[in-house]
């Protein structure tokens, strides 16, 4: 097989492009990826006050789906990823993990 220039996108770039696209002010678009000691990342979503309720949708349908795609991928690659939009008016939620 060729060498081919494509380089996948690590999570991070891979999230921001997805989101970048929804943004009336892309410029304010950030993320910030944090990896804790169990090996699980966080990805928190930082934008402009207008644009939360585009990244958010009707009913939570657009994090939804964000937070899907990155399950997919965290399963393929066994490892645990979170996606977040930072809300300065709620603490970031608590996912309850249950025992096996």
């Amino acid at each position: 097989m060729e060498n081919s220039a494509y380089q996948p996108l690590v999570d991070e770039d891979l999230l921001f492009e997805n989101v970048l696209a929804l943004l009336e002010e892309p410029e304010s678009l950030k993320i910030k990826k944090e990896i804790r000691v169990d090996g699980s990342v966080r990805l928190t979503i930082f934008c402009g006050q207008r644009d939360r309720g585009r990244v958010i949708g009707k009913n939570g349908c657009t994090i939804s789906a964000l937070r899907q795609l990155f399950q997919s991928i965290a399963y393929f690659e066994k490892r645990r990823i979170e996606v977040e939009v930072d809300d300065p008016r709620n603490p970031p939620r608590r996912l309850v993990q249950a025992a096996r």
